[in-house]
């Protein structure tokens, strides 16, 4: 597994928005993402805007979702990201936030 499959894996496992996983996606964020600012995203997760910040690493020109969770809490949060008519990523965790991260990390590893 690569670093990027294993820090996938951590969110997919989560049970909620972990201020200590997403430090760990900022710091992934900034060594791979040209321009990402880790000080917007400390200011982010600082105020709980986990959502906001997992906004920040979709890519330019990729369309979003976000579905979930049900009122009964029986299906996780699911976001699909797409560059339309050419790719699509998916991500399923506890929170709208990680299942975005996830989409976009995936995103990401498809460019």
């Amino acid at each position: 597994m690569t670093a990027l499959s294993d820090l996938i894996a951590k969110l997919e496992a989560a049970p909620g928005d972990d201020p200590e996983l997403f430090e760990q996606i900022g710091q992934w964020a900034e060594r791979n993402i040209e321009g990402f600012s880790l000080f917007r995203w400390h200011e982010l997760c600082a105020i709980g805007a986990f959502l906001c910040a997992a906004l920040t690493l979709v890519p330019e020109g990729w369309h979003w979702t976000i579905e979930g969770p049900d009122p009964l809490k029986v299906v996780k949060p699911y976001c699909l990201l797409g560059l339309p008519g050419l790719r699509e990523t998916e991500g399923n965790a506890a929170t709208a936030a990680l299942a975005l991260c996830i989409a976009a990390l995936r995103a990401r590893e498809a460019l």
